[in-house]
C-alpha cells in the first residue's frame, strides 16, 4: 500500500489550518466531511421503502433530486453548513475521489432502483418489487 491508499496519510494531508476551523463542529478534522450529508441519500432510501405498500409514492420517489455535498450543506440550515461547504473544496483528492466515487454509486444505485420499481408498478408485480427493493 503506497502512502496515497493510506487513510491515516491521507488525513494527514489535511491542512492544520482547516483541522483548527472544523473543531468543534460534526466535521471530521481528518476529513473534512460531515455525516449528515449521508440523511440527504436516507431520504430517498426511506421513499423507496415505502414502495411496496404505498405505489402512489412513485411520484415523490421519481421526483427525489440529488444534491452535491455544497448543495445539501448550503441549503441545510445547520449552523455548521456553510463551513462544510467551505471545507469540501479542501478536501485532499486521496479522500474526496473515492468519497465522490460512492456517491455516484448511491445516485445510481437509487435511480436504477426506482426505475425498476416504476417498471414494476406499471405491470402491478408488487412481490417482484419487494424482492428488487429489498435487493438493492
Amino acid at each position: 500500500m503506497s502512502d496515497s491508499d493510506n487513510p491515516a496519510s491521507a488525513a494527514n494531508s489535511v491542512p492544520e489550518e482547516w483541522r483548527a476551523k472544523v473543531a468543534g463542529t460534526l466535521i471530521n478534522p481528518d476529513t473534512l466531511l460531515a455525516t449528515d450529508y449521508m440523511n440527504h441519500f436516507n431520504e430517498a432510501v426511506m421513499l423507496i421503502e415505502m414502495l411496496p405498500d404505498m405505489p402512489d409514492m412513485l411520484p415523490d420517489c421519481a421526483g427525489w433530486q440529488t444534491k452535491t455535498y455544497p448543495e445539501h450543506f448550503l441549503g441545510s440550515g445547520l449552523a455548521y453548513g456553510p463551513l462544510a461547504a467551505d471545507a469540501y473544496k479542501q478536501i485532499p483528492t486521496t479522500i474526496k475521489a473515492p468519497f465522490e466515487l460512492t456517491v455516484a454509486q448511491l445516485n445510481a444505485a437509487i435511480g436504477l432502483t426506482i426505475k425498476r420499481a416504476a417498471a414494476a408498478i406499471a405491470i402491478e408485480a408488487m412481490d417482484e418489487m419487494r424482492r428488487s427493493i429489498g435487493a438493492a
